[in-house]
């Protein structure tokens, strides 16, 4: 490894560290416990806490949800178990077939060894480089210099969609693993098929963080990679080159798939007894995307308030639109205006092919986001998509081909700065 990539890569690690700061070596911990105290049995104290303060990540499910599946997960393999089962919800329920619980996702393990809310905080931090160094390499076998790959590779991890979700570990941790996915199909074309290993095994990692609709978003971003990277090696080399090499990737999703039958085969039969499982009308499904104007939210984040401050109309534009109730969550999709600027560039000058594709993956996913009818395609031919009400979530697509736009972008200007 070279010297520049250490120090692209130490960048990453830099900015993750400085993010997690506060919860990894700082002593606090990623969870807004302040919400207990709104909450009965605790509600009844919270006059013995005059030091808390209102809650900076008003979110339920972070206290309610993942947190105690942690400590219920860490607790049985403690005692010896494997989790199957959670005595301690309603009269007893499935625990690895719910997906979201992610027993054997290494983040997971974390809280099996460490205290549980540090834990949070390390998990955090193992998400950040995970997505980050991801971004870093796909730029980098894409040829571009180290300080362009770590352009992309922040603007990928600090993205408002990874910001927005950032306490719910399963959505941000599934969607980390596409560029990883990405990597190993470039390097197999380029250099070795051996390389597809990396792809089954981010495959894999992504089904096991635990949560199957953004599963469904990674499996469309390596599908359309698929092709765009076939279609140029039946044009450079030959229409058989590329069916062994589609051959080859099928096999790799299809292992990595393999990989995490142990959380996948139960997840996918206890999803067949959920309320959606007959499938949800069309309208149903797209009342439940973003409204035009939240096209603001891609350059200025807080358009429509923020919930720390107390405010946020963004989820009642969306009723005015017509459409269901959205948290502040479920429409972050900030990119940041320099990261655009960069991507703008790029397509400017010199555009490449990988830009091109990231152009078009970045308007498809805010197609699908937004409620269009490229939605009415993939309930045609995506087996489970019907079930899907949260479409606005595509824009995790829309954020993973930015930072890609935006890493290329910097690596065409200073390409152009160096033909000056």
């Amino acid at each position: 490894m070279r010297r520049a990539d250490l120090l692209g890569m130490g960048f990453v690690l830099a900015v993750a560290l400085a993010v997690t700061w506060p919860v990894t070596f700082g002593g606090r911990a990623l969870l807004p416990t302040g919400l207990y105290l709104r909450i009965q049995p605790w509600r009844a104290h919270a006059d013995e806490f005059p030091e808390f303060e209102a809650p900076q990540n008003p979110l339920l499910d972070p206290v309610q949800q993942f947190y105690p599946w942690r400590l219920y997960a860490a607790q049985a393999v403690r005692d010896g178990e494997i989790p199957l089962w959670n005595p301690q919800m309603l009269s007893g329920t499935p625990f690895v077939a719910n997906g979201q619980s992610a027993v054997f996702y290494p983040e997971t393990w974390l809280h099996y060894v460490m205290p549980p809310l540090s834990a949070l905080g390390w998990a955090t931090l193992m998400f950040y480089l995970i997505a980050g160094w991801g971004m870093y390499w796909l730029l980098r076998v894409l040829g571009t210099r180290p300080v362009a790959a770590a352009i992309g590779a922040v603007a990928f991890m600090l993205s408002g969609f990874f910001t927005g979700w950032l306490t719910f570990p399963t959505v941000r941790s599934t969607a980390a693993w596409l560029p990883w996915a990405l990597v190993g199909i470039e390097l197999s074309v380029r250099r070795r098929p051996v390389w597809l290993l990396v792809t089954a095994v981010a495959v894999g990692m992504q089904f096991l963080a635990g949560h199957l609709q953004i599963s469904i978003y990674v499996l469309l971003g390596v599908v359309a990679w698929t092709i765009f990277r076939l279609v140029i090696v039946a044009r450079e080399q030959t229409p058989r080159q590329a069916l062994l090499h589609g051959v080859l990737i099928v096999g790799a999703v299809a292992l990595g798939t393999m990989l995490a039958g142990c959380q996948l085969l139960p997840a996918l039969e206890f999803a067949g007894l959920n309320y959606r499982s007959g499938g949800v009308s069309y309208a149903a499904q797209v009342k439940h995307a973003l409204a035009p104007p939240q096209l603001l939210l891609g350059i200025m984040p807080d358009a429509f308030g923020n919930p720390v401050d107390g405010v946020h109309y963004g989820g009642d534009l969306n009723a005015m639109w017509g459409r269901a109730y959205r948290a502040y969550t479920e429409t972050a999709w900030y990119l940041g205006v320099a990261p655009l600027v960069l991507a703008a560039a790029g397509m400017f000058l010199r555009p490449r092919r990988e830009a091109w594709f990231g152009l078009v993956m970045f308007v498809a996913a805010l197609a699908l986001a937004f409620g269009t009818h490229v939605n009415t395609l993939l309930r045609a031919i995506v087996p489970g998509y019907e079930q899907l009400t949260g479409v606005g979530r595509a824009v995790m697509l829309t954020c993973t081909a930015g930072a890609l736009l935006a890493g290329l972008g910097a690596e065409s200007l200073l390409a152009a700065e160096d033909r000056e």
